[in-house]
């Protein structure tokens, strides 16, 4: 899984006059959340590596909640450090999950054998008319999955 900085919606609200709905907890939340239930059903590794460092940070509180929600229900999960490269040598992972917009869809795509945006189904109205790479609900998610 690949994120994204995650950003209040008044500081999103700085940058553009409708705010930036792209990096707004609540989607990113909500990310977390559909991901979260949908991997606690299959037997899975999970490897997150976020955008920059979850420590140290004004999101460190929320990482700390998602951190607390995938102990709960995910036992084979591990963040890789945001700063190191990712080599893989003799396989590759079976999805690379994309939060919306992430450069690493295009600049990571040969880690996997397949690569995915993902968002909410509530989302759909802003990625409608988008690529067919984008994944916009739990149960075309969990399909591909298994």
């Amino acid at each position: 899984m690949f994120d994204l900085p995650i950003e209040s919606l008044s500081s999103t609200l700085g940058r553009q006059f409708g705010g930036d709905v792209f990096a707004m907890e609540k989607l990113i939340l909500n990310i977390y959340e559909d991901l979260i239930d949908i991997f606690s059903k299959h037997n899975v590794n999970i490897f997150l590596k976020p955008k920059y460092s979850i420590s140290d940070t004004k999101n460190e509180k929320l990482y700390e909640s998602i951190l607390f929600n995938i102990s709960k229900k995910v036992l084979n999960f591990k963040i890789i450090d945001p700063y190191d490269k990712i080599e893989v040598h003799n396989s590759k992972f079976d999805i690379a999950i994309n939060m919306p917009y992430t450069s690493t869809f295009f600049t990571l795509s040969n880690l996997a054998n397949k690569n995915i945006f993902y968002v909410p189904e509530e989302y759909y109205k802003y990625f409608k008319y988008l690529s067919k790479d984008f994944i916009v609900s739990k149960n075309e998610l969990d399909k591909l999955i298994k």
